[in-house]
């Protein structure tokens, strides 16, 4: 009787200590997973000792390096784009010494107007000419055997002295800089206001005289 309440004894004790160790296991268990989640090692599985994640201390802030703020990627530096298609004053500001070269184109016409005034039909039937075929670029000023101006409706044109002696001046005061398709426009538009200022003066005359 005795070696049997001495069994049970034992098997009870054995149980309770079997019972005891195994929610000890549990409980460590438990804590280890949330001391890893607490100091931001990530899983249990990192145990090697490699960091998988940002080492954080318990205020929450980061203390690795600091990146410097970035700043944002400024665009390099142009000059500021040339104005598309021939207008007043385009050239100003591009030929050497401030030459004001449209000025001095002007001028010649001009002084070839007071000489000729026939030259007015002249330059705008050699504008039209030009810009008919391809636009205007001037390609009726090329000498050739095939070219524009050697073409049956251009062999009458006229006034090629007059933009050749602008050309010459041209490159003389602002070398390399103006086209020959814009010194025709230039001294064309010369020429057209020069008309209609004659027009308006004789328009004038007439009127007083009508009064």
């Amino acid at each position: 009787m005795t070696f049997s309440i001495s069994s049970n004894v034992v098997i009870a004790i054995t149980l309770w200590l079997m019972l005891a160790l195994s929610c000890m296991s549990e409980s460590h268990d438990f804590d280890s997973r949330n001391g890893y989640e607490k100091f931001g090692h990530g899983s249990p599985k990192n145990r090697g000792g490699k960091n998988r994640g940002p080492l954080k201390s318990h205020g929450g802030k980061n203390h690795g390096p600091k990146k410097p703020p970035s700043s944002p990627p400024t665009a390099p530096s142009s000059p500021p784009p040339r104005p598309f298609g021939l207008k007043v004053g385009f050239y100003k500001g591009l030929c050497p010494n401030n030459v004001d070269i449209e000025a001095t184109i002007i001028n010649k016409v001009r002084e070839h107007f007071a000489k000729d005034s026939s030259i007015i039909a002249a330059l705008l039937r050699m504008q039209f000419h030009d810009c008919f075929v391809h636009g205007c670029d001037a390609s009726i000023l090329i000498n050739g055997t095939s070219s524009e101006k050697m073409a049956g409706p251009n062999l009458s044109v006229r006034g090629y002295e007059l933009i050749d002696a602008l050309k010459s001046i041209a490159e003389a005061q602002c070398p390399e800089m103006v086209s020959c398709a814009d010194i025709i426009a230039i001294a064309t538009k010369a020429v057209i206001k020069l008309v209609s200022i004659i027009l308006r003066i004789s328009l004038l005359a007439f009127g007083e005289k009508g009064a």
